[in-house]
């Protein structure tokens, strides 16, 4: 192939060589015959040859030319990120104005406002006196209201001890709720001729007029307990006693033994005395259902401080084992 394409390029060389030599040659016998030829008809008729020599010359290509434009001005990368950056600052901005204006029409908001309070789950408790001591006011802040719970807390057991606990709720739009736990009321004391309830934290409550007769008649009457000690460990022992089985227990009293000092005597309203310690009687007073069956309707002093034995009221009986399981 390179062969073939030398042998043309060689012809097309020889024949472009012979048509110079042939238009010299015209050129000189024209001027030998007088004739003359300008310079301009001269390029012109080499243009022309150079012309036929490149049609006929298939492995020459015209070369293309580009146009005369600008190139295209490129910026630098942080050039082309900074608007980007500020898009993306711009949508930052509004998102914080928008959360902003949001938390701004909550705070202002009547819905978060205290219109009504309501007090729940009261017995013994008197609810205008529990309103009263909270220092809640209408239009009060719902959210203030609420974080200064343990404030509100210790007002209203000052003013009626018998609250154990307080709940607030917020569940409706209409009020907020005060939900409280009363203190149970576990036995009685005779003061000077007046029952004062005891609750289950030792505590006793004078003028406590919403507890009458027939409730203060379901728990055991207490004698000779100091206030110190003695009434507070009681009152712990029987407050994790059931309720149908505290309302069978007549009275409780200390032993009047210096060797036994945490005796006590516990007399039953069905006749029978119960012996026990105070540190396990709530635990040793479960069994005192099924140890009546056992009696066979007897009466008599239920030992429970150490097993289970029974002796029957008289003189000279022994002791009976009683089966507590």
């Amino acid at each position: 192939m390179e062969r073939n394409y030398r042998q043309h390029y060689q012809r097309n060389q020889h024949a472009l060589h012979e048509r110079q030599r042939s238009s010299r040659m015209r050129m000189q016998n024209a001027a030998r015959s007088g004739r003359s030829i300008s310079q301009q008809q001269y390029q012109s008729s080499q243009r022309t040859l150079n012309e036929r020599h490149r049609q006929t010359n298939p492995t020459s290509r015209p070369r293309r030319q580009r146009p005369n434009q600008p190139m295209p001005r490129t910026l630098p990368p942080k050039a082309r990120r900074r608007p980007l950056k500020g898009k993306v600052k711009a949508v930052v901005v509004g998102v914080v104005l928008c959360v902003a204006t949001v938390f701004t029409l909550i705070a202002v908001s009547p819905l978060n406002k205290v219109k009504r309070l309501v007090v729940t789950g009261y017995t013994h408790s008197n609810p205008e006196l529990i309103k009263a001591s909270t220092g809640i006011r209408p239009l009060d802040d719902v959210r203030n209201v609420i974080r200064q719970k343990q404030i509100i807390e210790k007002a209203i057991k000052t003013h009626s001890p018998i609250i154990d606990s307080i709940t607030l709720k917020h569940s409706e739009w209409e009020h907020l709720e005060i939900h409280v736990n009363e203190h149970q009321v576990i036995a009685k004391i005779n003061d000077n001729g007046q029952l004062v309830p005891i609750l289950d934290n030792g505590n006793g409550i004078a003028g406590l007029t919403t507890i009458d007769d027939t409730q203060l008649a379901n728990v055991p009457l207490l004698y000779n307990f100091n206030k110190q000690g003695s009434l507070h460990e009681i009152a712990n022992s029987l407050r994790k006693i059931d309720a149908k089985l505290l309302a069978l227990i007549e009275s409780i009293s200390p032993v009047q033994d210096v060797n036994k000092p945490n005796t006590i005597e516990v007399k039953m309203k069905d006749g029978n005395t119960v012996r026990a310690i105070v540190s396990t009687f709530d635990k040793r007073i479960g069994y005192y259902p099924s140890i009546v069956q056992q009696l066979n309707n007897q009466q008599g002093v239920i030992n429970l401080e150490v097993g289970a034995y029974f002796t029957p009221y008289g003189l000279n009986t022994n002791s009976v084992k009683l089966d507590t399981n």
